[in-house]
């Protein structure tokens, strides 16, 4: 009886486990698919910012950018590198005048 107890035990252990392995990776998809959104939506904006005549205004969305892609890929705070900030004042530069 007791080894029953056991055994009945273990498998409920294990059924929990499957359980939470399952739920964890469902939530690490929809985690990436948010992430996924929100660079695509940061990214959108700022190229919208880049066909506009305010450089200023495309620089902060660069930046946004630039900042949110340096801190999900290495966790980065610091905001976006020297070659980030090349990369945009080139983008910047080809702007339309006021």
């Amino acid at each position: 009886m007791e080894n029953i107890l056991k055994v009945i035990a273990v498998i409920l252990a294990a059924i929990a486990l499957i359980y939470w392995a399952i739920d964890a990776a469902k939530n690490k998809d929809l985690y990436a698919k948010e992430l996924d959104t929100k660079i695509l939506l940061l990214k959108i904006e700022y190229e919208n910012a880049l066909k506009g005549t305010d450089k200023m205004e495309a620089l902060k969305k660069g930046r946004e950018y630039y900042s949110f892609l340096r801190s999900i890929k290495n966790g980065d705070k610091r905001g976006p590198s020297i070659y980030d900030e090349a990369s945009m004042a080139n983008d910047i530069a080809t702007m339309k005048e006021n």
